[in-house]
This record gives C-alpha cells, sequence and structure tokens, in this order.
C-alpha cells in the first residue's frame, strides 16, 4: 500500500511539472455589455436574429476588452478561428436584455480559462506556419514577376517612343479622374506594297505595344486602373457603322468611343516612312496627343515583298532565343546557378510559329534546396522578339497545387491543361 501510495505521488508530481496549466489553471469570469438601435424592419425575423447575433457578439468582445485579457493569437488567425474559441473554450450566458423603442442591450457573462485558449493559439499558430511560408514565397515571387515584367515591358518599349507619350497622356489623366479608365486602340496601317500576313504582322506588334504600355501604367499605378476593349470589338463596330479604320476622322473616332463607352481612343496611323499617334478623350472631345514618329516598325522576319520560308524563320527565331537565353543566364542548353538556399535549373525550348508569325520561347526554371529536391518550378511562354509574356505557371512540389497558371487569358489547373494550352504557340 506505501508502495502504491509513492507511486501514485511521483505520477501526479509528473503531471504537475509537465502540466501546470492543468493543475494550476483557474477560470476566468467576466461581464460585457453593449446597445445597438436596431433601423429595420420589427417584423422581419431573419433580419432581427442577425441583429441580436451581432449584438450578442459585440457584448462578449466588450466583455474581453475591458477585461485586458493577455491573448496570445497568431497575426493571421481568421473570424473563423475566433468562432471556435467563443464555441468551444468559453461559457457565454446571458445575464440581462432590455429594450427601449429601438434601443437594445445585452450583458453576458463570460467564463474562460486563459491558458487553455492560449494553448490553442499556440498550436494553431504552428498549424499556420506553412501556409505562411507559401505566401510569403509567393509575395516574394509576385514581387519579383512584377519587377521582371516591368523589366520586359521597358525592353520592348524602350525604341517606342509613341508608347511613352500614350503612358504620360494616360497618367494626366488618371490623376484628373479616379474611376477606372476604358481604353480602346484603333489602327490603321498605310504601307504600300505590303501583303496580308506581313500586315497582320505590323498590328499584331503594334497592338501587344500598346498592351504593354497600359499594363506597365496599371503595375506604377498599383492597380487595374486601365481596361482595355479588345481590338476585335472596335473592327465589329466599326463593320456596323459601315466605317473603315483606313482614313477614319476624328470625329467617327469620337462616335466609336461613345458607342462602346470607352473613355479614351487611341489612333494610330502607319505609313511607309512615318507614323501618326492620336489620344482622343472621348467625353470631352479633347484630342490629348496628336504627334508624329519616325521610327522602323517592320521586325526582322516581316517582308513587303515576299514571305520567306519557314525554316529560315525558326533558325532565326533559334538564334534569337538563345542569345536572349545566354545572355540573361551565361550558357546555352541547360543551365544551373547557385542561390543562397540551393540551385536554380534553367531549361529551354523554342519554336517559330508560323500561323502566328511569332517566335516563342518557353523556359522552365526549377528551384531546388540544398538536399538536391525540387521544391517549386516556374515556366513562362513568351514571345522573344516582342519581349511579351504569353503564359506563365508557378507549382509547389510540397503541396502540390499551382499557385497560378494561365496561357493567354485562360487559366490553368494541371500540368496536362498546360501543356494543352501552349500546344498551338509551341507546335503549330
Amino acid at each position: 500500500m506505501k508502495n502504491k501510495s509513492k507511486y501514485l505521488l511521483i505520477l501526479l508530481t509528473i503531471i504537475i511539472v509537465s502540466f501546470p496549466s492543468i493543475c494550476f489553471s483557474k477560470p476566468k469570469t467576466i461581464q460585457g455589455e453593449y446597445c445597438m438601435v436596431y433601423t429595420g424592419d420589427m417584423n422581419n425575423k431573419d433580419e432581427l436574429k442577425k441583429f441580436t447575433d451581432s449584438l450578442r457578439m459585440k457584448s462578449i468582445e466588450n466583455g474581453i476588452v475591458k477585461s485586458k485579457t493577455d491573448w496570445r493569437r497568431p497575426e493571421d488567425c481568421d473570424i473563423t478561428h475566433i468562432m471556435d474559441v467563443i464555441d468551444n473554450y468559453m461559457k457565454i450566458k446571458v445575464i440581462s436584455n432590455t429594450k427601449v423603442g429601438r434601443r437594445m442591450c445585452e450583458k453576458v457573462k463570460i467564463t474562460l480559462d486563459q491558458d487553455i485558449i492560449n494553448q490553442y493559439f499556440k498550436e494553431l499558430d504552428r498549424d499556420l506556419e506553412p501556409k505562411r511560408r507559401i505566401q510569403k514565397i509567393n509575395e516574394e515571387l509576385e514581387g519579383k514577376i512584377r519587377t521582371r515584367r516591368l523589366q520586359e515591358i521597358d525592353n520592348s518599349t524602350k525604341n517606342c517612343e509613341w508608347c511613352w507619350d500614350l503612358s504620360v497622356s494616360l497618367h494626366k489623366i488618371s490623376l484628373q479622374d479616379k474611376k477606372d479608365i476604358t481604353v480602346g486602340i484603333i489602327l490603321d496601317v498605310k504601307i504600300n506594297n505590303l501583303d496580308e500576313r506581313s500586315r497582320e504582322s505590323v498590328e499584331n506588334r503594334e497592338e501587344n505595344l500598346f498592351y504593354d504600355q497600359i499594363e506597365w501604367n496599371n503595375i506604377i499605378e498599383l492597380g487595374e486602373k486601365y481596361k482595355v476593349v479588345e481590338r476585335k470589338h472596335l473592327k465589329k463596330i466599326l463593320d456596323e457603322q459601315k466605317l473603315s479604320s483606313s482614313g477614319i476622322t476624328d470625329s467617327e473616332t469620337f462616335k466609336l468611343g461613345k458607342i462602346l463607352n470607352l473613355d479614351i481612343v487611341v489612333l494610330r496611323m502607319i505609313y511607309d516612312n512615318s507614323q501618326v499617334t492620336k489620344v482622343l478623350k472621348v467625353d470631352t472631345g479633347e484630342v490629348l496627343l496628336s504627334k508624329s514618329y519616325y521610327e522602323n516598325i517592320l521586325p526582322f522576319n516581316v517582308s513587303s515583298s515576299s514571305i520567306k520560308e519557314n525554316y529560315k524563320f525558326q533558325e532565326e527565331c533559334g538564334k534569337r532565343c538563345e542569345e536572349v537565353f545566354k545572355n540573361k543566364y551565361g550558357g546555352v542548353g541547360q543551365v544551373t546557378i547557385n542561390t543562397e538556399n540551393g540551385f536554380m535549373v534553367i531549361n529551354q525550348r523554342n519554336h517559330y510559329n508560323y500561323k502566328l508569325n511569332k517566335c516563342f520561347h518557353l523556359v522552365k526554371t526549377d528551384y531546388c534546396n540544398k538536399k538536391n529536391v525540387v521544391e517549386y518550378s516556374i515556366k513562362e511562354l513568351s514571345d522573344v522578339n516582342e519581349n511579351r509574356t504569353f503564359g506563365e505557371s508557378l507549382y509547389f512540389f510540397d503541396t502540390k497545387h499551382f499557385s497560378h497558371c494561365y496561357v493567354g487569358n485562360k487559366d490553368c489547373k494541371s500540368e496536362r491543361e498546360w501543356n494543352l494550352l501552349i500546344k498551338p504557340y509551341m507546335e503549330e
């Protein structure tokens, strides 16, 4: 019997040392009170219940704030976790309910064990850590992606004087008008002896420069202030109104802008040796910019007299992609670069798409830790000549999910969907 008592005493000592909160934790009782005025329909039971539930939460919140309880909750815990604590770790008793007209008050008594609740928050903090790590990586990558995209746009538009003038005009408007600005572009290509395919290539290049500059302004102004109406919609309205982009007047442009609810119309006229850019403000009829330029707007693979053979374009595309890859990563083929937390393995593919008349560059970067395990992978599909990104994916191997995945204006949720979406760019 003595030995049994001795063992029980030892066991009790171990429990006290290991779990002091179980033995010494003392429930705490606090009171909270709150009053609110109900402005809804007194006969609407659903509305009234929402109001009384809100009043109850305010009363509980008031009691917790007044008690100056030392909550050790993680900063990123949400309302779901708070409700879990209230439902499972607090005993709530309504002391009184008073009502004078539409003014209602409620007083509650709250019984809780602070140590147990803090233990819940400690475990929650541990559970949220992987999510924080992924969020931090996402934020860092998004910052890098934004910076890299700005650099890409700067490179693609560095010789585009009209792009900069457009950017300045749009920024001036955004300072005057805080609402979102809807923008469209009309292209009028008047180059002599230009075959249809080459004409289309010139139009695509000009349109992409326009899109890039709008994106640049959105990134710089930290939002999506500028909304673009696609050129195909403008073409459709031109056809319906029996207008032509060739020789379109300012008054016709304003009319088109009003039909499409545009704030700004950019009119870009391209001649043999010069170009004219106009920026028109639809609601006031104001011409914000009207300027002539003398730039070489024909890309290397556009001829005004004939179409070159596909293999020749592919050869030029391959050389261009190798040049870009080498300048960026210091090598060709597969390149390995050491980082602070491990290393990167970068691979590339290229393809000249005859149908789209574009040189596409697909770059895959695997980020590996010091244990040679791939943590995440980034794939980017771009037009190497226009320095324009057409698609990108970011995949985390530990959680087996895409942080983001898109090609053009379509999202993807799996590797198979990504491969299907890039197929028209990399195989045709």
